[in-house]
């Protein structure tokens, strides 16, 4: 039984959104320093450049299994590969890439991941699609390519025109529109 669900079974609702928006401020805080400390805090993010400066590199690939968008496997304790979706949206795939440094920044440990991106995938297929972890690798995605400080600063330039922010920050207007929902809970 996962933490979320004895909270609730304990009568815990205000706990588990408590611990909810802890994760959601960890995630927060984490990407935002990963930019800083790489020196990429401007917008649009250069994820293949931070993937590069983390010792990550990444490839291009086609996928046997539909509805993979990447994976990512970590060599070493200082070096992994990310694999994404050659035949999706560019967008799509910069959404990858920062899902997949989530991964290694969040979830991963050496030794913890197979080379063969494949395998990954087949995994990847016999877990749970909306897991905690993909939920948090979404989030840590959506904080690294939109930082709040810098979306919050489009805003007051731009106002709230979404197709405008996700040119400016080169992600999807669902991306941005679902940052922007995010951020709003945040405040």
């Amino acid at each position: 039984m996962t933490g979320d669900a004895v909270a609730l079974m304990a009568g815990g609702r205000d706990r588990t959104d408590a611990s909810e928006r802890a994760r959601t401020a960890k995630i927060e805080v984490t990407a935002l320093a990963l930019l800083e400390r790489h020196d990429l805090l401007q917008e649009p993010v250069d994820v293949i450049a931070l993937a590069q400066r983390m010792n990550i590199t990444v490839y291009k690939a086609t996928f046997e299994a539909n509805g993979i968008s990447g994976a990512i496997a970590k060599r070493t304790e200082k070096s992994g590969r990310i694999w994404v979706n050659r035949l999706e949206a560019l967008t799509r795939q910069r959404f990858t890439i920062a899902h997949e440094i989530g991964h290694w920044v969040l979830h991963m440990v050496a030794g913890d991941a197979l080379s063969d991106p494949q395998k990954l995938i087949e995994w990847r297929l016999d877990v749970d699609e909306m897991s905690i972890r993909e939920v948090e690798a979404n989030r840590f995605a959506a904080a690294l390519l939109m930082p709040a400080p810098l979306v919050r600063s489009a805003l007051e330039q731009l106002g709230s025109d979404v197709e405008r922010l996700a040119q400016r920050f080169d992600v999807s207007t669902v991306a941005m529109t679902r940052r922007l929902t995010d951020l709003e809970n945040l405040d």
